[in-house]
């Protein structure tokens, strides 16, 4: 057997989907005596869709792809446990969309429920709807170019979370339930755009959540039985917080001191707006 496996490839064709350089491919890979799985998932363009698949799988991916500019990456290597899924750019083509085909593109990502992951994710254009409950997070790391994208973590988390990093570029992200994810720490760094983190969701103890925003709204979602306190270093932005008493720069929950869950936000922009919220 050779070091790397590129699972089984279940079909490649080479009918049109949506135009003439439009192809289909599929790959998926069983778990066998996997332990530990770290994934990279690099989507270049178009819409990409992932979740938790069925216990027993590795992994599975159906993809449409413009084939004129971008090739299909579905490589496992057994030794360490390495997975990359997604598309590569042919030529220089790179980051850049020169054509409404490449928005097009459609990835459907389904991963392993029942063991530790390391998940990294890589978004170019066009849209982003993930979920990540149900999955055995370990660490996870979401990178947004120039999408709109959707994070949920509609179920609890099944093992143990160091860190949770969203990084976006000129983009909008919206959060559900992110303390579902079960991670230590939640960090959020935002350049141009709209972002949405919803701290609601089954965890326990002290959440910690730095953010940093440098153009555009920051929404900050909290559940109503957690206390809360946010750090704010600003320059020109708009902050009018609900349900919070202010010392300095910092603002605390009145229920703070009793809640048996805590969420401590460090929060750093430069233009735009903070909004904060309640959510049962």
């Amino acid at each position: 057997m050779t070091r790397w496996a590129a699972g089984i490839v279940l079909l490649v064709l080479a009918a049109p989907l949506h135009g003439q350089a439009m192809r289909e491919f599929q790959a998926s890979h069983r778990r066998g005596d996997t332990r530990s799985l770290t994934a990279r998932v690099q989507f270049t363009a178009g819409t990409l869709h992932l979740r938790a698949g069925p216990p027993g799988d590795l992994y599975a991916m159906r993809l449409g792809f413009d084939a004129e500019r971008f090739s299909p990456v579905a490589r496992y290597n057994a030794v360490d446990g390495r997975l990359t899924l997604g598309t590569t750019a042919l030529g220089s083509a790179g980051f850049r969309v020169v054509d409404h085909r490449q928005l097009e593109q459609q990835a459907s990502v389904l991963l392993a429920p029942d063991i530790p992951l390391d998940l990294s994710i890589d978004l170019g254009a066009g849209l982003g709807d993930v979920d990540l409950g149900g999955l055995q997070l370990t660490s996870a790391t979401i990178r947004s170019a120039a999408s709109r994208t959707s994070i949920s973590v509609s179920a609890p988390n099944r093992g143990h979370c160091t860190t949770f990093d969203l990084d976006a570029g000129a983009s909008e992200i919206s959060t559900d339930q992110l303390g579902n994810a079960r991670c230590a720490e939640i960090r959020f760094q935002g350049g141009v755009g709209k972002a949405t983190l919803d701290l609601s969701g089954q965890w326990h103890d002290a959440l910690r959540v730095r953010a940093q925003m440098a153009l555009g709204e920051l929404h900050l979602v909290f559940p109503t039985d957690a206390g809360v306190e946010i750090t704010l270093d600003r320059t020109l932005t708009t902050f009018r917080p609900v349900g919070f008493t202010r010392q300095g720069t910092t603002y605390t929950s009145a229920n703070l001191a009793t809640a048996k869950r805590v969420i401590h936000v460090d929060v750093s922009t430069a233009v735009g707006g903070i909004v904060t919220e309640w959510k049962k």
